[in-house]
């Protein structure tokens, strides 16, 4: 094969599939259904096949939003036949945390070439523990009317 130093070095990390393209992705990180931004959560980025680098690590501003992320895609002309075996685009992973919601982890977020993927990710808060419970919750449940006394004719 011939090809700039470049282009080699994606094509064999690739298998074989020269990558002339960008695609990107924004997250837009927010709580409650009422989709209040949050502020102050990390988003780590990575490929979801081997070798699972990392593509970016971005903390989200005041409107929950990230700045892009740029991932190297497939050409997008290999993706643009029906005879063709190729995926069209680049399959990530992603981590969102933030020190007082539960952690979310999403897979197979599908980033296109020439596309901005707009990914919106909804955090739960943490469960606020009674500091007097010792981080114990006594819950009561009810019995189900199949535990009552039932006769069969």
């Amino acid at each position: 094969y011939h090809c700039s130093a470049m282009l080699c070095s994606i094509y064999f990390k690739t298998g074989g599939f020269a990558l002339a393209s960008t695609g990107s992705i924004i997250f837009n990180v927010f709580t409650s259904d009422a989709r209040i931004p949050l502020e102050g959560a990390t988003v780590l980025l990575r490929r979801q096949d081997a070798p699972r680098e990392i593509l970016g690590i971005r903390i989200t501003n005041a409107s929950g939003q990230t700045d892009p992320i740029m991932v190297l895609t497939k050409d997008v002309s290999l993706g643009q036949t029906p005879e063709s075996t190729v995926k069209p685009w680049v399959g990530c992973a992603a981590i969102i945390e933030h020190p007082d919601y539960e952690r979310v982890f999403l897979d197979g977020i599908q980033i296109f070439p020439g596309i901005v993927t707009l990914q919106t990710v909804q955090m739960v808060p943490l469960r606020e523990l009674d500091p007097n419970l010792d981080g114990e919750q006594e819950l009561n449940f009810t019995p189900q009317p199949i535990w009552e006394e039932q006769t069969y004719d």
